[in-house]
């Protein structure tokens, strides 16, 4: 594994060359360049909270409304009948929650190094004198099948991580969030400032986690787990209606 990653990490400045011109260039005279989330990761968002606050939810939705279970004396009185709408409430302020978070997201990038913004985010300022190297990844998968070119300065690096001298992933930039152009710009101030950066094709998550040892969010590393749980989550959450007011 560690002679693949070494070859890849040789293949660096093909990998993501920096064009004489274009609009993705980043000027050493510009000293400041700001990013915000891209219309699609709103709409993303958007889609999502209402997706897992009322889609997902409806069966729950559609009992507490028709049966006017707010006028019942045991809601917000008995535990067990009230878990269901209490587990919707929580689900809808996390979906707000996140939502805020996206909509409110911006990236700073200068010569001396960068911040990541926001509402329900903790900020992160970074120096580049600060940062030991940045790990990017085209495509992160559970089953490699070959190298894929990444030369198009319009495609998405999947995976970005700012590393700093213990190896631990600062900041994560995901371009589905700020979109190519800000990774892209990103790479290049760091290489202005003598940051090495390593570009991986390809890296299975087992193979991320031992290039990036500490950082890595639990999404990062089994995004299939995550995603059944999710599953499981909602379906719990369904029964427990189902049990709790008899439907």
């Amino acid at each position: 594994m560690e002679e693949r990653i070494a070859e890849h990490a040789a293949q660096e400045e093909d990998a993501l060359p920096t064009p004489a011109h274009g609009p993705d260039r980043v000027d050493p005279g510009e000293p400041t360049r700001v990013y915000g989330p891209m219309r699609s990761a709103v709409i993303a968002a958007v889609i999502a909270m209402i997706t897992g606050v009322i889609v997902l939810e409806f069966l729950v939705l559609t009992t507490f409304a028709g049966k006017r279970l707010w006028s019942d004396p045991r809601m917000f009185h008995d535990l067990w009948f009230t878990a269901p709408i209490a587990i919707w409430l929580l689900l809808a302020a996390l979906g707000v929650l996140v939502l805020v978070r996206v909509v409110t997201s911006w990236l700073r990038i200068d010569e001396d190094g960068f911040s990541l913004n926001g509402l329900v985010r903790r900020t992160t300022t970074l120096r580049w004198s600060d940062v030991d190297c940045i790990v990017a990844v085209r495509d992160i998968t559970r089953r490699p099948t070959g190298t894929t070119d990444i030369r198009d300065r319009q495609a998405l690096v999947e995976g970005l991580y700012v590393l700093d001298a213990s190896g631990r992933s600062r900041v994560s930039l995901s371009g589905r969030l700020f979109g190519a152009a800000a990774q892209h710009a990103l790479l290049e101030r760091a290489r202005l400032a003598g940051v090495g950066v390593e570009v991986y094709d390809q890296l299975t998550p087992r193979d991320l986690r031992r290039r990036v040892r500490r950082g890595l969010a639990l999404t990062e590393l089994h995004p299939g787990l995550v995603i059944a749980v999710v599953v499981l989550g909602y379906i719990a959450h369904n029964v427990l209606a189902f049990l709790a007011w008899g439907l």
